[in-house]
């Protein structure tokens, strides 16, 4: 009887164990659909279905609970299998050569992998990076 008794509560830790393998700290952990982990968070597996400004990417981004990537990071996640950077380049995170109030520059990433640049008037698409846990 003892040994069944044991044998009962181990099986009964490991299945609460195995239900709670997805939750951290009581909030669900794991990638929605349409991402994918990569570098400790759920990263969009395609770019954003309109291209926008910069800060309207981010906005966007921000709104979803996450937000746009850092550009060496999106460099190395477009060589992830069935990860293709959108044509035109993708907005990343980055912010450069400012010039003036609302005159300045983001760091871009384009299909083979290129880190450039664009003026922050421009529209292009963008992927955002959400958190693993939420």
């Amino acid at each position: 009887d003892r040994a069944q008794s044991a044998k009962d509560a181990e099986t009964a830790l490991n299945a609460a164990n195995a239900e709670n393998a997805h939750k951290v700290n009581g909030y669900e952990a794991g990638c929605k659909a349409g991402t994918t982990p990569f570098a400790g968070a759920c990263w969009q597996t395609s770019s954003a279905g309109t291209a926008l400004t910069p800060a309207a990417a981010a906005a966007s981004c921000a709104s979803q609970g996450g937000e746009l990537p850092d550009p060496l990071p999106l460099a190395a996640f477009s060589h992830e299998p069935g990860i293709a950077i959108a044509s035109g380049d993708e907005w990343t995170s980055n912010v450069t050569n400012v010039s003036g109030p609302g005159l300045y520059a983001v760091v871009t990433v384009s299909s083979s992998a290129t880190v450039g640049s664009e003026v922050a008037t421009k529209t292009k698409k963008f992927r955002c990076v959400l958190p693993l846990v939420g």
